[in-house]
């Protein structure tokens, strides 16, 4: 698990935890947003998803999520974060098109999807744009 802490003009604008079983992805993904002054958590496995969200809990705003982690579910993995962290928006990432096991969860959240690879801005563009949206 690692943590970035981006800032914007000295203050770190959202807290987002990012959970994919690619570490080059995780780390990729949350250089580039940190840029952007954001914070951002970086996870590998379900076990360190949920260590960042209970040692964070009720902190993180978002959660980008692969669709599928090791040999576990991410939205099954949404689902236990959301007993921590109510609230939260999710963006998933999957390298298959419109995955089903996105709509199984059972949290009732804003979520977005976007299709494995993408580019950084893609996923920097969503990001926001979901951040604004409450």
């Amino acid at each position: 698990m690692s943590e970035t802490g981006g800032t914007h003009k000295g203050l770190i604008r959202d807290l987002i935890l990012v959970v994919d079983d690619e570490p080059a992805l995780v780390d990729s993904i949350c250089q580039f947003l940190s840029h952007l002054g954001h914070g951002l958590i970086g996870a590998t496995s379900r076990a360190e998803a949920l260590t960042a969200a209970n040692t964070n809990a009720g902190r993180i705003a978002l959660v980008i999520m692969d669709v599928m982690v090791e040999d576990d579910l991410g939205p099954f993995i949404v689902d236990d974060i959301m007993k921590i962290n109510d609230g939260l928006r999710v963006l998933y990432l999957s390298g298959v098109a419109r995955d089903e096991a996105v709509y199984r969860s059972e949290a009732k959240l804003p979520l977005a999807f976007l299709q494995k690879p993408c580019s950084l801005q893609i996923v920097s563009n969503t990001v926001e744009r979901m951040l604004r949206s409450c």
